[in-house]
C-alpha cells in the first residue's frame, strides 16, 4: 500500500521513521486536528529475541500502558490508542522534532574518522548549564515514573526526545534546545508484566548498568539512575565514560564525585532515587 492512503484511523502515513525493538514507527498528520503526530504500530514480525509474538504483543501493550501511566511534562504523553484491520495495536504520541541523539552525533568512533563524517554525525558536546538543565529534568522524570511502579531500563540520548528543533544551520548551538520528553518504553518493567527471562539482558549496551548486562530481569529502578550518568558524561564530555576522558578543566570541584556515584559498578553506590541524584547534583555544584 502507498504511504499516502496508508492510515492508522484518522492519522494517515507522512513518513515510515524505523524499525523499534517490536514495532514500526511512523510519522504521521492527524487529519482531525491538523497535527504531526507519531504512530508506533506492533509489527509481529519485528521481535527481539525467541519469544513468540504473542508475548512482544503483551509487551507492546505495557509500553503504551506505561508511557500512559505517568503523567508528567517531561514525558512523552499518549495521545490515542487503536487497531489495524488486522487486530494489531498501535498507539499515537505527538511528534517532536528532535531527539539528544541528534544533538549529540555519534558515540562510537575512530577520532581520524571525524573530519569525514557528515556534519550531523560529528560527535559534539553541549555546554554545562545545558547538561545540567537537561539532567535535572531527566531525574525529575525517572523520579516520577519510578514512584509510578515503572523502570525504563533503556535510557539513552535516541530515547530522551527534545520539544524543540536545532538551527540546521549551527547545529552545535545549545540554544533552542527546548526540554526533554522521555520516550520509548519498549523494554520497561512494568508492575503489570514480568516478561524479560532471568538469564541474558536487553537494552542498550552503552548505557546499560554492570547488573542489567548480567540479567535484565534483575536490574532494579537503580539501573536508570546508572544510564542518566552515562548521558550526562556523554554530554558534557563528548564521549562514554569507557573512553575515560577528564571532566573539563573548569568543572565544578564536586561534580566528579558526583558523576562517579551516578555510574558507580555497585548500585549500593549509587543515589538511591532520581531525586536523591538530582539534590546530589545540585550540592555538588555548590561545592
Amino acid at each position: 500500500m502507498p504511504k499516502s492512503e496508508m492510515m492508522f484511523d484518522r492519522y494517515e502515513v507522512v513518513e515510515r521513521l524505523g524499525t523499534g525493538n517490536f514495532g514500526d514507527v511512523y510519522r504521521c498528520r492527524d487529519h482531525d486536528l491538523g497535527r504531526k503526530v507519531i504512530v508506533k504500530a506492533f509489527n509481529p514480525n519485528c521481535t527481539v529475541g525467541d519469544y513468540p509474538p504473542e508475548v512482544w504483543r503483551a509487551r507492546f501493550l505495557a509500553e503504551a500502558r506505561a508511557m500512559a501511566r505517568v503523567d508528567h511534562p517531561y514525558i512523552a504523553p499518549v495521545l490515542g490508542f487503536g487497531r489495524t484491520e488486522t487486530g494489531d495495536p498501535y498507539f499515537v504520541s505527538p511528534w517532536y522534532p528532535d531527539t539528544l541523539k541528534d544533538r549529540l552525533g555519534t558515540d562510537k568512533y575512530r577520532p581520524d574518522d571525524v573530519s569525514t563524517m557528515k556534519r550531523r554525525r560529528r560527535p559534539k558536546k553541549l555546554p554545562l548549564i545545558e547538561c545540567i538543565r537537561l539532567t535535572k529534568q531527566m531525574l525529575t522524570a525517572i523520579e516520577a515514573i519510578h514512584r509510578a511502579g515503572v523502570i525504563h531500563r533503556d535510557l539513552k540520548p535516541g530515547n530522551v526526545l527534545l520539544s524543540a528543533k536545532a538551527d540546521p544551520l549551527v547545529p552545535e548551538k545549545s540554544i533552542g534546545l527546548g526540554d526533554v520528553r522521555i520516550a520509548d518504553f519498549g523494554l520497561c518493567l512494568h508492575p503489570d508484566l514480568r516478561l524479560t527471562r532471568e538469564r541474558g539482558w536487553l537494552g542498550t549496551e552503552a548505557y546499560m548498568s554492570p547488573e542489567q548486562r548480567r540479567s535484565t530481569a534483575k536490574a532494579d529502578h537503580r539501573t536508570d539512575i546508572y544510564a542518566v550518568g552515562v548521558i550526562f558524561h556523554r554530554m558534557y564530555t563528548g564521549a562514554l565514560p569507557k573512553a575515560r576522558r577528564a571532566l573539563p578543566n573548569d568543572a565544578p570541584d564536586g561534580l566528579a564525585d558526583w558523576l562517579a556515584s551516578m555510574v558507580a559498578n555497585d548500585p549500593d553506590d549509587r543515589p538511591e532515587t532520581a531525586a536523591e541524584a538530582e539534590l546530589d547534583l545540585i550540592a555538588a555544584l555548590k561545592a
